[in-house]
């Protein structure tokens, strides 16, 4: 991969998917890559929504982690965040993280 001039990060995938049984961990990583030529600090932060179903009330239990959310990736380094699942309630659950960096980046 060759160098961007100023920050820029690539990622090898958009979304992680985890099927677990009743109160099973299940973990899944993402990987960035700093294709850039900046240090890009970062923090990993849950986006906050309503419920987008009607009929579902949220009851607010947290099901996802991102172990590490916050630090550096300097030029050419890559970083494996690991997130993980675990719920003790049967059902189909998401949620939606957003990386924030600094510099911004689009």
């Amino acid at each position: 991969m060759s160098k961007v001039s100023g920050p820029q990060l690539t990622f090898d995938k958009t979304y992680l998917f985890m099927n677990a049984e009743l109160d099973q961990i299940k973990q899944d990583i993402i990987v960035i890559h700093n294709v850039g030529s900046s240090t890009v600090t970062y923090e990993w932060k849950q986006v906050q929504r309503g419920d987008h179903v009607r009929s579902k009330k949220s009851d607010f239990a947290q099901r996802f982690f991102c172990h590490y959310p916050r630090s550096m990736v300097k030029p050419g380094e890559s970083k494996a965040f690991t997130f993980s699942f675990k719920s003790d309630k049967v059902g189909m659950f998401n949620e939606e993280w957003e990386l924030l960096t600094e510099p911004k980046l689009i």
